[in-house]
């Protein structure tokens, strides 16, 4: 039975949400993504460092499970994507992270598209990480941690499908842990879980001005820190 709808048949009675994959992972371990040096357009061309790779690898429609430099990559969506990178960021053995869109339809997406929500795209956080100090079953924990995942479409304050819940995997591996978290983490609820669990697609990264935004002020001006293991409250606008 091919991966996808093994997953499928575990999942269908667990969350409405689950969006089985086509084609089968490869059980063979990924070299590190390579991007190309296609030309980048629009708000993408504006974006350094892991943005501009990833910026890269969407316009090469890749979606790898290592980056460039060998990192494991993880792809969550946990409402607005401000607060997420944030909580990722203060994780031991996260190397980085970046926002964006992922999961929709519409190529080169811009935040003003998202918004109207006919684009199918979620806000998401990609995370880079360090498996010698990180695991990825860790990660879902602390994803799981964060969010109310019995909310269709939404989280605290901003409903829309952009700010649906969601895990999305970058290899079976990486499909099955999660499959599996969302087994135990069902237990806890009479709701059926609403966030969606599927193949990780096209990571679009956000524009710059998105990027590290709470860290930079928000909306209110005030800096909050993203140092490991900080547990300060995160105002989610700043």
């Amino acid at each position: 039975m091919a991966f996808g709808r093994r997953l499928f048949h575990l999942s269908r009675h667990l969350t409405p949400r689950f969006v089985p994959s086509a084609v089968a992972f490869s059980t063979a371990a990924s070299p590190p993504a390579a991007a190309s040096s296609v030309a980048l357009t629009g708000h993408y061309a504006r974006l350094t460092g892991i943005c501009e790779e990833q910026a890269r690898l969407a316009f090469d429609k890749k979606a790898p499970d290592k980056s460039k430099d060998g990192w494991s990559i993880a792809t969550f969506a946990g409402g607005c994507f401000w607060g997420p990178q944030l909580f990722f960021d203060r994780i031991e053995g996260v190397v980085a992270t970046s926002v964006g869109y992922t999961q929709g339809d519409l190529e080169k997406p811009t935040y003003e598209a998202i918004c109207t929500g006919r684009t199918r795209h979620t806000e998401a956080v990609q995370v880079f990480f360090d498996e010698s100090v990180v695991s990825y079953q860790d990660l879902l924990k602390e994803f799981w941690s964060s969010i109310d995942p019995t909310v269709v479409d939404g989280q605290g304050n901003d409903l829309g499908s952009q700010y649906r819940t969601g895990i999305y995997c970058h290899n079976g591996e990486q499909a099955r842990d999660a499959m599996i978290s969302m087994t135990e983490e069902q237990r806890k609820y009479k709701k059926v879980i609403a966030t969606e669990v599927t193949r990780a697609a096209v990571y679009w990264p956000a524009e710059p001005e998105h990027q590290n935004y709470l860290v930079n002020g928000g909306r209110m001006g005030r800096g909050q820190s993203n140092a490991k293991g900080c547990k300060d409250p995160i105002r989610c606008y700043g």
